[in-house]
């Protein structure tokens, strides 16, 4: 009954109002027959029914629901409230979209990354990984053991993708056999591969299984199944797709376009029991338990250790039996504590964005309860309780927190669908899986949000009283500050320290963008190539020959773009009293690098053909200006001797370095920051650099065509050097981008915050305001009283984000952002200056609307 009336309200109303006409008519009958007059008649059954509308209101508590009834009224009132502040309606989703949308994003990754296994069809829990890991001829013979159901290899790698127009790179899992029945995953097209014939799988060498977004490139349809792909210079059928959220075994949200079996056409070192490259997966065997599989596997591992001692030393001590599930379950002991601890900050991070965009919409809602006090007053006089007025405001702030979260929440959703389709991406040779979005945590988020917004304006009902409002006109609302303040003044310095690294970074991009490069970059190309896994390309030289031959070649090197990066690199003098490690760039180049790519050759010679053939007692190399004036003093340094040390690591010996040229180092560096030492060691590298006569790309198609000829099955990208350089800059500008967004929605939030606040004050102070300007203040005198604290907000605030932006500019940015010793105070002030004039803007309308308010109209108000 009660269900039938919250749904049939009308309806209900209706049948009651001719109930109770019905009966309110025999009872005038009733008066009139018994002698009354119809006037008293009408008058004494309406008293004896106490009241019509009183009776239909009694009838509809008992017998529908009064606080659902009322909490949609209230919702109703608040969107009618809200949609005559278009504005502030808009500010508020905005504010509390950006703040869910970050929560969402990290909570998302996080959950995908630490706790999210990879997509499985049957039996996940019986999953295990083998760690740290085994090489082919370790994994055969512990397979061939019966302490599993079955174990499974995986190693990530990258393949050459050959198509009717080019050849690139795409990664791919190089799997076993029995790889998707062990994880027990079918195909969503087609069939997978698998050790034993059945439904569904297949056992050839010859077949490749491809991902979902794979496939979308293929077409997307059918008939892809069955279609011959070349991979690696050889032919694969594609024989199945899989579903649209399988992603990597080792690689949470990344999945690789393909999957091959293991053998000499992709791997190497497939007899080397040294080579510990294969990622294992196994599913335990009948009713053991993970702990006697972890027991079998250390018995496994202490007989391998013995009969094979040089190649598996230690091996029963290292090799360890692991969940199968996310990253926690991967990390050794103690990791998953730390891992744990690093997420939770990090979310305690965007959870105090979220409660700073929360705390600045709650200004917002407290400023506009206090323009409703004399609505709020008269509700009160005339019967409506305080917990219904809360409800209302509570109710606003609900409305705001829906749209909030909804905003977040489709912003989410369109990133997870555009980041994948960015070639930045696409191109990359893997395929992107965005975690899907939780329903659940929206839903808590829009409760806390609603809570955390609406908890304050509800709470003011409690301090009006009926015909009246609060006043405070001796009162000080800035006399002391408050916790609203201390937070807006944090934003400010917060976006002020934001603001500064951004235009930091953008002065350096702005030198980038001046800056002559150093080199050529209007007539060469920069060319990248990939090898097959199972070639080592051609010779240098003879690659050399073949592409110099090429009409417009004028000459043909190998290394890469000649900008400063990062000098992780360490050389040492020999034979000096200065024996403490040298910081460098090291970059691997051919003969007649320099003279290639049109660098300044300042002292000495360039690298030479016979520096890559012969094996002197110490290599020649090139130095940069920089190496030369930084660790020597000046540029007189051919034939001094330097070491570089060995690499225990990977197997490399300690190389003596022979100074033979000093060259003009690039005024470009990667991020922006002050040049980089460097050293050019002579060595062939994928990385190719030609100089053309004409047109670059001119040149480009038959290049490729040669270079296609010598290594059929390479992955070959030819560029423009200033192609190729734009690219190379771009983390910096990036970073400058990335850096100017977040301090603008910083700003952005810290504004709304100043909003909220100097609003609220000024409808606090109205009436003293009118009281001044009724007793001769002037209109800017009251201005200036309403702004100064405003003022004093933002000037407070700058000069903590000023101070600690001037740290972090000498400390930090240095590295990153270049000499800013020079711009640091020109970036402080225009960074200031921002700060004030929008601050000031934002304060203004809310202090105009109580300064130009009559004082009469205000005084008789209240």
């Amino acid at each position: 009954m009660r269900l039938s009336a919250l749904v049939r309200r009308r309806q209900f109303d209706a049948e009651l109002s001719e109930e109770l006409a019905a009966h309110l008519d025999e009872a005038i009958a009733d008066n009139i027959a018994s002698g009354m007059s119809p006037h008293d008649a009408h008058r004494a059954a309406l008293l004896k029914f106490g009241g019509t509308m009183q009776t239909i209101e009694a009838y509809r508590d008992r017998e529908g629901w009064p606080l659902v009834e009322h909490a949609v009224q209230d919702l109703r009132y608040a969107v009618r409230r809200l949609a005559t502040r278009p504005m502030l309606l808009v500010t508020t989703t905005l504010s509390i979209g950006f703040g869910v949308g970050l929560n969402v994003a990290v909570f998302a990754l996080l959950r995908a990354v630490l706790f999210e296994p990879g997509r499985t069809a049957r039996a996940p829990e019986e999953l295990f990984l083998v760690l740290p890991g085994l090489s082919y001829p370790n994994y055969v013979d512990i397979r061939a053991t019966d302490a599993f159901a079955d174990l499974a290899a995986m190693q990530s790698s990258t393949l050459t993708y050959r198509t009717a127009d080019t050849t690139r790179t795409i990664g791919a899992s190089v799997v076993s056999d029995n790889y998707f029945e062990v994880l027990g995953l079918h195909a969503l097209y087609g069939r997978t591969f698998g050790a034993a014939d059945g439904p569904g799988v297949i056992k050839d060498a010859n077949v490749v299984v491809i991902s979902y977004a794979f496939w979308r490139r293929l077409g997307g349809d059918q008939t892809v199944i069955g279609r011959t792909i070349y991979l690696n210079g050889w032919p694969y059928a594609v024989s199945g797709v899989l579903p649209r959220d399988a992603h990597s075994m080792v690689a949470p949200m990344v999945a690789p376009a393909v999957y091959v079996q293991l053998g000499s056409r992709v791997n190497r070192a497939l007899d080397s029991r040294d080579a510990a490259q294969f990622d294992v997966v196994g599913r335990l065997r009948g009713n053991a338990s993970r702990e006697q599989t972890a027991v079998a596997l250390t018995v496994i591992a202490r007989d391998l250790e013995q009969r094979y001692p040089d190649a598996n030393e230690a091996m029963s001590r290292t090799l360890r039996l692991a969940r199968y599930g996310g990253l926690v379950e991967h990390l050794p002991a103690g990791g998953g504590r730390i891992a744990y601890t690093l997420a939770g900050a990090l979310y305690a991070v965007v959870g105090l964005v979220l409660l700073v965009a929360c705390a600045n919409v709650a200004g917002l809602l407290l400023a506009r309860a206090a323009e409703r006090d004399r609505e709020v007053s008269i509700r009160i006089a005339l019967g409506a309780t305080r917990w219904r007025l809360a409800q209302q405001f509570v109710a606003e702030s609900l409305v705001i927190a829906s749209l909030g979260c909804a905003a977040g929440a489709a912003l989410w959703v369109a990133l997870t669908t555009l980041l994948p389709k960015l070639s930045l991406i696409a191109n990359a040779g893997v395929e992107l899986i965005a975690p899907p979005l939780s329903l659940t945590q929206c839903g808590l988020l829009v409760v806390v949000v609603t809570i955390a917004c609406g908890i304050g304006p509800a709470l003011t009902v409690n301090q009006r009283s009926p015909g009246g409002h609060r006043r405070s006109i001796a009162r000080r609302p800035f006399a002391r500050w408050s916790f609203g303040q201390w937070l807006v003044a944090a934003q400010v310095a917060i976006s002020f320290i934001v603001l500064a690294g951004a235009c930091s970074l953008l002065f350096s991009v702005l030198n980038q963008h001046l800056a002559e490069p150093g080199f050529d970059v209007a007539h060469t190309l920069s060319v990248e190539t990939r090898w097959p896994t199972t070639s080592d390309g051609p010779n240098f030289f003879a690659l050399r020959d073949a592409l110099a031959s090429v009409p417009g070649v004028e000459s043909v090197s190998s290394g890469g773009l000649p900008v400063g990066l990062i000098a992780f690199s360490r050389v040492h003098k020999v034979g000096g009293s200065d024996s403490r490690p040298l910081p460098v760039e090291l970059d691997r180049v051919g003969p007649r690098y320099l003279e290639t790519m049109g660098i300044t050759l300042l002292r000495g010679r360039d690298l030479a053909d016979a520096d890559m053939r012969a094996q002197p007692s110490a290599v020649p190399v090139v130095v940069g200006d920089t190496f030369a004036r930084r660790y020597f003093g000046s540029l007189d340094v051919i034939d001094q001797v330097l070491l570089l040390p060995g690499d225990r690591e990977n197997g490399t010996e300690a190389t003596r370095l022979q100074i033979v040229g000093v060259s003009e180092d690039s005024a470009l560096q990667v991020f922006g920051g002050e040049r980089v030492p460097v050293l050019y060691f002579p060595a062939a590298t994928p990385r190719l650099a030609i100089r053309v006569t004409g047109d670059p790309s001119a040149v480009s198609r038959p290049l490729a065509r040669a270079l296609a000829t010598l290594e059929p099955g390479a992955a070959v990208d030819i560029a423009p050097t200033a192609q190729r350089l734009s690219t190379v800059l771009l983390p910096l500008r990036v970073a400058t981008a990335f850096l100017s967004v977040l301090g603008a929605i910083a700003l952005l939030l810290a504004v709304t915050g100043l909003y909220g606040m100097v609003s609220y004050a000024a409808n606090h102070r109205r009436i003293e305001i009118a009281l001044r300007i009724s007793l001769g203040a002037s209109w800017a005198g009251a201005v200036r009283l309403l702004l100064g604290d405003a003022i004093r907000t933002l000037g407070a605030a700058s000069i903590a984000g000023g101070v600690l932006s001037l740290l972090l500019i000498r400390a930090v940015w240095p590295l990153l952002a270049g000499q800013q010793n020079a711009t640091a105070p020109i970036v402080l002030v225009i960074v200031f200056l921002i700060i004030l004039i929008v601050g000031i803007a934002a304060s203004l309308r809310p202090t105009l609307s109580v300064a130009m308010a009559d004082p009469m109209v205000v005084l008789r108000q209240d």
